[in-house]
Formats: structure tokens, sequence, C-alpha cells
């Protein structure tokens, strides 16, 4: 019995050293996008870490080998370490490689290759002289407090980590990559009572604005320098004109403020851009105002003063706002990127980035499975349209639909819930399922001696597709 308490309690009690990882290299090898309306990046990640001595310990080198490692009391293996490792804000993740390799004659080199979706928090205040932090948090998965933790070394004497950035950057053309990746070490605290050891790697990325300056900063200045042209016509005389050219004006800027529209991130708060677009409106439709209200004086020398006098206080705000954008984009310009990430970017810590990515996992598999069902929709309704012998429409249709079939479901971002996969595997009928006899092949065991459908069959099939696409929703 005293043998089975020391055994009982030896499983159930902590180590009390920890596995010590040493955090040789991390490469971000790219970044392929940078989304801020739904606040993720796409990425791909390197990751080598060291094991001192870890060639002598006969319990780290169990499984050296396994590709699937278990358990083992009272120590696992090293390949085990290696697959409690994950991204503390991924959405979805794949990992390419994950291997143990023996280093010299003494050192084991945990290597780690993934590429995925990740969460990140963008502040958009300044835009567009936004600069953004690029975060990825690497944890854990064994407590501190647990039966096997482990610990990441990133300082000391004989610890020097390369981080490197990667040398062919896809979004050149947007964003500025800073030039050094920054390393902090974090404690990732879910509970009161239960830590995780977290290594979070930082780059910097300040956007360029110029195609935000020339496409809609540009010509707003010119609407509201074009509308000074006005008081070149005296108000006593043309106060009928004056008003028609300002509300042609204001219409102008308006129209064309909702035109680019789209080229602005969707936010609920006000941007920079937004401050200096919004101003030059106020400008025009100050001088819609300015033109009657100075009319309704009856003298008309009093008038000329009045409108020169309301003129001039426009035209000062107007060169006001100007000088202030022609500031922020001089202090843009002279700061590095770091010292901009300083100013206008904010760290996102390890239990806001995991709360982040944890409410955010749930709607992105929503929307994949959303998209693979509609996917399998559309393949039906184009083998459909092969059948009825319209080859044009549905072999382009086809072709479209074909390619992100095999993302969505063999080598995309996320897998899909195992439920999901057999409603829309088996569920969702195709063009050929509904009329096989239009397709050139039989109807099957079931309908060797089936008709053409007619139109209450297919209002049936459209209401059984309508269905099958609810409980994939809800899967």
């Amino acid at each position: 019995m005293a043998d089975m308490k020391r055994k009982l309690s030896s499983v159930s009690a902590p180590r009390g050293k920890p596995v010590k990882l040493e955090v040789l290299r991390t490469d971000l090898v790219n970044i392929m996008a940078v989304e801020q309306v739904r606040q993720v990046y796409l990425a791909k990640v390197f990751v080598q870490l060291s094991i001192r001595n870890g060639q002598a310990d006969d319990d780290l080198m169990a499984d050296f080998d396994d590709q699937e490692p278990k358990y083992r009391h009272p120590r696992p293996g090293a390949m085990w370490f290696l697959h409690s490792i994950e991204f503390l804000n991924s959405l979805s993740v794949i990992f390419t490689e994950r291997k143990v390799t023996q280093m010299g004659k003494k050192d084991l080199h945990l290597v780690l290759r993934a590429e995925g979706t990740f969460m990140q928090r963008y502040h958009l205040q300044a835009f567009p002289f936004d600069t953004q932090l690029i975060q990825l948090g690497v944890v854990s998965k064994q407590a501190n407090e647990g039966v096997a933790p482990l610990k990441f070394i990133t300082k000391g004497p004989d610890c020097k980590p390369k981080l490197n950035l990667p040398t062919a950057f896809a979004l050149a053309d947007e964003w500025e990559l800073g030039n050094s990746l920054h390393l902090e070490e974090e404690l990732y605290a879910p509970t009161a009572d239960r830590t995780y050891p977290v290594i979070c790697f930082e780059a910097c990325l300040r956007r360029k604005p110029a195609f935000y300056l020339l496409n809609i900063c540009v010509p707003m200045s010119i609407f509201g320098f074009i509308s000074f042209s006005q008081y070149a016509l005296r108000l006593e005389e043309h106060v009928a004109d004056r008003l028609n050219f300002s509300l042609v004006t204001v219409l102008t800027a308006a129209a064309y403020k909702l035109a680019t529209g789209q080229l602005v991130p969707h936010v609920s708060y006000v941007t920079s851009l937004d401050i200096y677009v919004l101003s030059s409106i106020a400008t025009v439709s100050i001088h819609t105002m300015t033109g009657p209200s100075c009319h309704l004086i009856e003298n008309s020398g009093d008038q000329r003063t009045c409108d020169l006098i309301c003129g001039g206080l426009n035209f000062f705000f107007f060169l006001l706002i100007n000088v202030w954008l022609l500031r922020m984009r001089i202090r843009d310009a002279v700061t590095t990127v770091w010292e901009a990430a300083s100013t206008h970017g904010s760290r996102t810590s390890s239990v806001e980035m995991a709360d982040d990515a944890r409410s955010k996992r749930e709607s992105y598999e929503l929307e994949l499975v959303e998209e693979a069902v509609s996917s399998q929709m559309d393949n039906g309704a184009a083998q459909a349209r092969l059948s009825r012998g319209t080859p044009s429409a549905g072999l382009a249709r086809q072709s479209r639909v074909d390619r992100p079939n095999s993302s969505t479901y063999e080598s995309g971002p996320k897998r899909l819930p195992r439920a999901s996969q057999d409603i829309i595997s088996r569920g969702v009928p195709t063009g050929a399922d509904l009329n096989p006899e239009a397709a050139g092949r039989p109807a099957g065991d079931a309908g060797k001696n089936s008709k053409p459908l007619g139109d209450d069959d297919a209002r049936r099939s459209r209401t059984e597709q309508q269905m099958f696409r609810d409980i994939a929703m809800r899967c």
C-alpha cells in the first residue's frame, strides 16, 4: 500500500526541473496578406529550438522517430514536447514540418515549420500613416504546474537567437517592413492556478500612404481650392450663380467620397484620413452658407466686406488642414519603422491574444463551412448545365469552382469539422445526381426505372439543399 501511494504521488506531482528549450532561430519566412477588416494576417514561420545535452537523456530519445508520440511516464520524449507546442493567436495553421534531429554528439534540435492565418489587433486611428505590430505567440500546452513542464530560454551567455525577416517581401508595394524582429518572454495565465510559457515574436509594418494621398487627398484638396473661385463673382449681382456653383462643388466632393469609400478600412472610429476628407467637405459646404448669409445685409459695401472676411477665414481653415496633413506626412517619412510603432502601434498581451483568437476561431470555422457548402452547390449547378448541353458556360463555371475545392478541403488553411465534412460530402446533390439520365449514366440501383425530375421534384431538391446548408452551418 505504501509503495502504491508513493507511485501515485510521483505521477500527480510536477517534476522539479522543466525541460529547457533554447531558442536558436526564428524566421518569419513570408507575410502573404494583411487584412485589416478581418483583423488577421497570413504568414509562414520557421522555429528552431535546442535541448542542450539532450542525446544523453534516454527518455528524450525514446520517441525520436515517432510521428505520433504519446506521453511516457515518468518523462516524455523530445518529439512529444515538440508536438505540445502551438501558436497562441492562430485561427488555422498547418504544420508542414515537425522533426527532432541530432546536432553534434550532445544536443537535440527541434524544428518547426508552419503556415496559417493568425489573429492580430490593428489600430487604424492614424490611417494612412499607421504602423502595425505583427505578433506571433508560441506557447506550450503543458502548464508550469503540470507533470511535464518546459521552459523557453531566450537570454543567456550561450543563447543568442537569430531572428530573420523575409528577404523578398510580398507586400512591399503597400507596406514597409521593419529591419528587425523582436522577441519577448511572457506567461499566459488563463486561470489563477495555471500558467503556460509563451515566447512572442514581433515584426513591424508601416503603411506606404502614397496611394491614398494621390487618389483621395489630392482630389479633395483640388475640390476645396476650386471652390474659392466663386469669390471672383460679385455677391450683389451673382448670388444665384454662386449658390449654384457651391452646391455643385459640394455634391461633387460628397459623390467622390462615396466612390472612394471601398478604398479605406471599414472601422467604426474616425481615422486621420476621415478627418481630412470631412474637413475638406466642410470647407466647401461653408461657401454655400456664407454667400446667402452675406447677401442679407442691405448695404452693398458691407456685403462685400462680409463676403471677403468669410472667404478669408475659410481659406485659413483650408490651409490649416492641408498643413496638418503635410506635417503628418513629413513626420511619417523622417521616423523609422520601430519609432513609429512606439507612437501608433499598441502591443497585445498574451491573454488578449488568446481571447481574440478563441472568439474569432468560432466564426472563422462557420465561414469555412459556408464557403465549402456554397462551392459544392456551384459545382452541382455547373454539372447540371453541362448535362443540359451548354458546354461553354458550364466549363467556364466548373473550371472556376473546381480549383477552390482542393484548397478548401485538402490543402486549405483549416480542416472542417468532421461532422460538417460528412454532411457536405453526402448531403449536397450534384447536377448529375439530380438528373442522372441527362448526364449519360445509369441512375443507380434505387433509380433504374426513375423518370426525369419534374417541377415538384426540382423544388423538393432545392429545399433539401437548403436544409443541408442549415445543418452544416449549425455544425
